[in-house]
Order: C-alpha cells, then sequence, then structure tokens
C-alpha cells in the first residue's frame, strides 16, 4: 500500500485484510494447526483494534499536520514569488527612469530592448538594439560599450 489513502479507503481496505485474516484462520483450524489460527486471529484483532481507533479519532489518517505545513509552504512560495515579481518591476523602474548610460558589465535583461552606445572603427553612435545571447542583436561586429532602458513613449499631446 505505497500510495495515500483517504480515511474512508483505509477502513474498506482494513476490513477486506481481516475478512481474509478470519477466513485464513479457520483454515488453520480445518488443518488442525492451532498455532496458525491464532496467529490470524491475533492479527486480524489488531487490525480491528486498529480500525476502531482510526473510526474514532485516535489516529489522524487525514495528517492534519502535513497538510496544515504543506499549506505554509505553499504560502510562503507564494508570497517569495510575489516579493521577486515587485522587486523586478521596481528594477524595470528604476532602470526606465535612470537617465544614465550603464555599462556592458551589467548587462541588461536577455530579450529586453535597449538604446545602445557603440563604436563602430572610428565612428560612435546611438542605435536602438535587443539584448539576445550576450550580445546586442545587430552590432555584433560592433563595440557596444553602454546601454540604457528605452524611454517611456510620449504622453497626450499631438501624435
Amino acid at each position: 500500500m505505497t500510495e495515500y489513502l483517504n480515511k474512508q479507503a483505509l477502513l474498506e481496505w482494513l476490513d477486506e485484510q481481516i475478512v481474509a485474516l478470519r477466513g485464513l484462520a479457520i483454515g488453520f483450524r480445518n488443518q488442525g494447526d492451532a498455532l496458525g489460527e491464532r496467529n490470524c486471529r491475533h492479527d486480524a484483532d489488531g487490525l480491528a483494534v486498529i480500525k476502531s481507533k482510526i473510526q474514532s479519532g485516535a489516529f489522524d489518517v487525514e495528517n492534519s499536520e502535513l497538510q496544515r505545513l504543506k499549506k505554509e509552504r505553499d504560502e510562503a512560495r507564494q508570497k517569495a514569488e510575489d516579493a521577486w515579481k515587485e522587486i523586478e518591476e521596481l528594477e524595470d523602474r528604476l532602470l526606465r527612469v535612470s537617465d544614465r548610460w550603464i555599462s556592458v558589465k551589467e548587462p541588461p535583461k536577455n530579450g529586453q530592448r535597449v538604446l545602445i552606445w557603440y563604436r563602430k572603427g572610428k565612428a560612435q553612435d546611438v542605435a536602438e538594439s535587443r539584448f539576445a545571447n550576450g550580445g546586442y542583436i545587430g552590432f555584433w561586429d560592433s563595440e557596444v560599450t553602454h546601454w540604457m532602458p528605452m524611454p517611456e513613449p510620449p504622453r497626450g499631446g499631438d501624435s
């Protein structure tokens, strides 16, 4: 019995085992094996005691402590996930309001659209790119030195 059973299924399983053991006891008695009969009756009686204790609530077969701990774990996981989301949102907001160039030694998130400052030969310029796989798309052959998040789009006014 390796899978978790609910209380009713456990009681039904115990009934089956008690009936089987009592049947074995009768078989031993018919064969004249008093020791086998006594052992089977003893085991059946033991299971019957366990069954009555489960029915009376003496054994907590639903394992409420385990369920309580799992619930606490799940709540803690959710709080941690929420905290990480909040941290990421705050970092994104911080980068959006920042008006400074950031060294490529602090790379943006993979897939993030950014403005880059790059050199190609003697020329220097600013361009829009996306950071992916440790580089800036379209600028593999350029020396990107700094980046900054894309600015917020214009609000209101004429388009």
